[in-house]
């Protein structure tokens, strides 16, 4: 005869085995299932206000997903194909610059090699940097084709998070396994961490790179696009950030102008550095406070960590979820200890 352990237990390893099935289904598709979530949450308080003037939630959702693709997806392939048409100029340039007699850098590594025995060609080294980006590029674009059925989840998924938002949200808050007053402090933070991390950190970045892109076609750098675009990844990158662009390019281009004589190069090279510091660098001060405020402060080193490790991990979009996960985990852990001192409290006052 059948005893109750075995219902017990045999129901507990059914829904284990169920469990890892369905991750193992899910398992090819779940960044791309990740991504869709975090789009949405970026995009949702746009769906709002279309749906206040559609009144449909079906027509909203598509007018949203057609929306992302037409100013994510498309500028993104174009980019890409810009770059892979602007790297080896900028690659050849640079490695001319550095192999030439009058480069300053080559004398120190001599004498570092005169020393030590240890041998750096940084234009072997350059070289191999610019190559790098180009295959990557390259292996990127050729993907794209096998992409096409993760590129489709997103979207097919994107379609019914922005019409059911309101409904998933509540299961997930139902299902969460915290009691009902923990769920309500967790939750609150995480969303002021969410809204530092996309809104205040990447918002930011691409407000800077924008302003970046301008800047370095009003004064003539050559491939503003690849500048703007490391400008913005070098924004997101705690204690670096845009000066680590426009300053080497302002430099740089202020010594060319010297040693050419050109005058016109010397003022577009202060006026360069000039811009970066008044308005690409200032305007983080104008819209980190407003859109993340006092509300939550996170540690420059989780973000940086995060953005590193979540590229490896996940790939573009680690560069959101990398910091995420793990403000999520400073997050639990800071539960816990506030738990622990109000139990440390109460057992005291007994």
């Amino acid at each position: 005869m059948i005893g109750d352990d075995y219902y017990k237990y045999g129901t507990t390893m059914l829904i284990i085995g169920l469990l890892v099935l369905s991750y193992l289904i899910v398992k090819p598709y779940l960044i791309a299932i990740i991504s869709s979530m975090l789009l949405t949450y970026i995009f949702y308080p746009i769906f709002k206000l279309v749906n206040e003037i559609v009144k449909n939630k079906n027509i909203s959702s598509i007018i949203l997903c057609i929306l992302i693709l037409a100013i994510i997806v498309l500028p993104s392939l174009l980019i890409l194909n810009t770059l892979i048409r602007e790297i080896p100029g900028i690659s050849s340039r640079v490695v001319n610059i550095v192999s030439g007699s009058h480069f300053k850098a080559n004398e120190y590594l001599q004498t570092f090699y005169e020393k030590t025995g240890v041998h750096l060609d940084l234009s072997s080294i350059l070289q191999s940097v610019f190559n790098f980006l180009m295959n990557s590029i390259k292996n990127f674009l050729a993907g794209i084709p096998n992409r096409l059925v993760n590129i489709f989840v997103v979207f097919f998924l994107m379609f019914f998070f922005f019409r059911d938002a309101p409904a998933i949200t509540e299961k997930l808050f139902q299902y969460f396994p915290m009691h009902s007053k923990h769920k309500q402090i967790f939750f609150r933070h995480m969303e002021n961490l969410v809204q530092a991390v996309v809104y205040g950190h990447i918002v930011t970045a691409l407000a800077q790179s924008i302003l970046a892109f301008f800047g370095y076609l009003i004064f003539g750098v050559k491939t503003p696009l690849f500048f703007a675009l490391l400008t913005f990844f070098l924004a997101l990158i705690p204690y670096m950030g845009a000066p680590f662009v426009y300053a080497p390019l302002s430099l740089f281009m202020f010594l060319n102008g010297l040693s050419s004589g050109d005058v016109g190069q010397i003022f577009r090279a202060i006026g360069l550095l000039l811009y970066g510091v008044m308005l690409v660098s200032t305007i983080d001060n104008f819209i980190k406070p407003r859109i993340i405020g006092e509300k939550v402060k996170i540690h420059q080193g989780v973000i940086f960590i995060g953005i590193l490790g979540g590229l490896s991990f996940f790939g573009i979009i680690g560069i959101v979820l990398g910091p995420l996960v793990l403000v999520t985990v400073e997050t639990l852990f800071e539960m816990y200890e506030v738990k622990e001192r109000l139990r440390d409290k109460i057992d005291h006052t007994k």
